[in-house]
């Protein structure tokens, strides 16, 4: 099982909280890309590549409409370079990156393209743009794995087209275990063979949560909201229904055969608290 964590960079801070990370045992960490809310995605990454050795880095996630795909691929690679072989490319069709500046998300099959793209970028194969044969001519000098990209994933469509295109698939389909479920059902029932990596994000307020929610058009259990509902004005008590209920989708995610979870922290629950999740259900 691996764990790992998406969080917010910051400069001057991202290696140093790399290492923490790294030192808290996680598997990988992934940066936010959303240029309005958080610095430069890839130079964060690479400053925490030079302060770490085991741990796996990328973007948490990245998106097909602000960068070009052999914009992606390059900066994919150079950090692939620099860190070792240890870059994961996480992309989806855009959105707090996009909504800040007046964009709507790609549609599903440009996105499906545009993966297509990006796999061969990063597959070291010539990409025809509108007639010129584009490729990344200065990765020739390199021979490094090649950088796994993964989806982030909420509905059907975009669930069969990283099917088709990704590596590996992010879940963002709410904080019930039943509705992921099924959801895990209908992609392995379409074919769909890749690793399927459920993410979670603690609840550190009921507001966030409630924003989060709305945002996502995620599905919330009846018996959350009451839970949340009971403790609102108390911060405490709302993480410690937070952790608690994550602690239970983490026990019910593993047992059905869940190759991973991504922790979604935003900088905002400490890595000690998201840790107690993983002890929790590891001891």
């Amino acid at each position: 099982m691996e764990v790992g964590t998406i969080l917010a960079p910051w400069p001057g801070r991202s290696a140093r909280l790399a290492q923490r990370v790294e030192a808290l045992g996680f598997a990988s960490a992934l940066f936010t890309d959303s240029q309005n809310l958080a610095p430069e995605v890839w130079g964060q990454l690479s400053l925490a590549a030079a302060a770490t050795s085991t741990l796996k880095l990328g973007t948490g996630v990245t998106n097909s409409v602000t960068r070009d795909a052999a914009v992606n691929a390059s900066a994919a690679l150079a950090l692939q370079v620099e860190s070792g072989g240890r870059c994961i490319l996480a992309i989806g069709r855009g959105d707090s990156s996009v909504q800040r500046i007046g964009r709507a998300a790609m549609h599903p099959d440009a996105f499906e393209r545009y993966l297509v793209q990006l796999q061969a970028y990063l597959s070291g194969e010539s990409v025809d743009r509108d007639g010129f044969e584009s490729r990344l001519e200065w990765a020739r000098a390199f021979d490094v794995p090649k950088v796994p990209v993964e989806v982030a994933a909420t509905g059907p469509r975009v669930i069969e087209i990283a099917a088709r295109r990704a590596d590996a698939i992010a879940f963002a389909v709410g904080a019930d275990p039943d509705h992921l479920a099924r959801n895990i059902e209908r992609a392995r029932a379409a074919g769909i063979e890749q690793p399927i990596v459920p993410g979670i994000m603690p609840i550190i307020s009921a507001n966030n949560f409630q924003h989060v929610s709305a945002l996502c058009g995620s599905r919330v259990p009846a018996k959350l909201e009451r839970q949340l509902r009971e403790v609102a004005d108390d911060d405490a008590e709302t993480m410690e229904v937070g952790v608690e209920w994550a602690i239970q989708q983490c026990g019910e995610l593993l047992s059905s055969g869940a190759p991973g979870i991504h922790f979604y922290t935003m900088n905002r629950s400490p890595a000690t608290s998201v840790w107690d999740c993983v002890t929790a259900i590891a001891y």
